[in-house]
């Protein structure tokens, strides 16, 4: 008799991330184009006990997608279900990219907070992994998460909202492992415009003050250069012949009125980082911490790893409750090391995360990292009321993979 698969299958798909650094061939890739296909995918794998990954636009560096299970991607489920004009509260199909949503709202006067400098990545990718922009006042995108709907491990409709407000909390952040998402409520603003400016400054790690410079507007972001060939690799705008090495990028984005010169929609102003894939570790640290990390990085940089040329970026996040956040109970200063995809850079980032371990810093999970299951409960000190809430939804790992098992058990 001939094996009878879900709706919209392909068999042995090979399959990469965004980077290109994960190559792997599902058992089977499902396209589901409704719910109802959705939830025949996940009780199929279930009967058969093979794991359950879902893949959005693939942007994590980390091996959170790589499965030989089942793959689904829901990339035929897009678009707003629902918009609240009474509190801002919009509803919205997990698989539309950030861009399309951004846009969406913006035809019904709303904005989203913040975003990332990438608009292509899903909206329930973003918050599983924590996305961000930078603020000193700007929490993570998934601060902005107020209700979900997803597929438990058992093939049951679950829902979680305010009103079980520490698995909610938990689910905001969940690298994809407490089920398959189908619907998230965010919490939106009314529409606003920012204004960019860029600057060229001097900037000694040894002697800078990271609290001033992330405090000179809503939302600041910094490149700091150790080379003349650093801003090109980037595609960052810095003149041609003006010397860069040991200099940065300082962006600046406030809120301006419509019409003002140099203005536009928030969320064209958000975005607009290099889509030449690289490869990339981001370490978040106390912001206390943040002025001694950055002069113990740049002087490895330098100093060990001089062939490391890219820029390495600064942003700020404001605390949040969620327990596996980079910013969870306390306001962080991120600091992201970028590197080519061909190139040897594990030693660099190896010596990077020796820094970030003294200084108590939290590895961005959805990029490359070294975190073992007893560093990820010492950095995350909540992390059992997310493990708890993984349990009960799916007490028999259906949705863990090689990485996500040794990270979560």
């Amino acid at each position: 008799m001939a094996q009878s698969f879900p709706p919209h299958t392909s068999l042995e798909q090979r399959s990469n991330n965004w980077g290109g650094n994960h190559r792997f061939t599902p058992a089977l890739v499902v396209q589901p184009e409704d719910e109802q296909e959705v939830l025949a995918a996940v009780r199929w794998a279930e009967q058969r006990h093979l794991p359950v990954r879902t893949m959005g636009a693939g942007h994590s560096f980390s091996p959170l997608i790589p499965t030989g299970g089942v793959l689904l991607k829901l990339g035929a489920m897009t678009g707003l279900t629902g918009v609240d004009t009474a509190t801002n509260r919009v509803r919205v199909q997990a698989a539309t990219s950030i861009g399309e949503l951004a846009e969406a709202l913006w035809e019904k006067g709303l904005s989203l907070p913040v975003q990332g400098d990438h608009d292509v990545q899903t909206i329930a990718g973003a918050l599983a992994t924590g996305t961000h922009g930078s603020g000193v006042t700007a929490p993570t995108m998934s601060e902005a998460l107020t209700w979900l709907r997803l597929v438990s491990g058992s093939g049951e409709i679950v829902e979680i909202g305010e009103d079980e407000l520490e698995h909610l909390r938990a689910a905001r952040v969940s690298l994809g492992a407490l089920g398959v998402v189908l619907e998230v409520e965010l919490q939106a603003v009314p529409a606003f415009h920012l204004r960019e400016s860029r600057e060229l400054v001097d900037l000694d790690p040894a002697s800078a003050d990271l609290a001033a410079l992330g405090a000179g507007a809503r939302h600041v972001q910094v490149h700091w250069f150790p080379t003349d060939a650093s801003p090109a690799l980037l595609q960052l705008p810095v003149e041609e012949g003006t010397s860069a090495a040991g200099r940065a990028l300082v962006r600046r984005l406030d809120p301006a009125e419509e019409g003002e010169e140099g203005t536009a929609p928030a969320h064209q102003v958000f975005t607009g980082r290099s889509t030449k894939p690289f490869h990339e570790m981001e370490l978040a640290f106390p912001s206390e911490r943040a002025d001694e990390a950055f002069a113990a990085l740049t002087a490895a940089n330098r100093e060990q790893f001089a062939d490391m040329e890219y820029p390495m970026e600064l942003r700020w996040v404001a605390a949040d409750d969620s327990p596996l956040s980079i910013a969870q109970g306390g306001d962080r200063v991120s600091i992201a090391l970028t590197a080519k995809t061909s190139s040897d850079y594990w030693p660099f980032l190896i010596a990077a995360d020796a820094i970030g371990q003294d200084l108590g810093a939290r590895a961005h999970l959805g990029k490359l990292h070294l975190m073992t299951r007893e560093r990820l409960a010492e950095a995350h000190p909540r992390l059992g009321s997310f493990t708890s809430l993984r349990a009960e939804l799916d007490p028999e790992g259906l949705f863990l993979n090689d990485h996500l098992r040794s990270l979560l058990g």
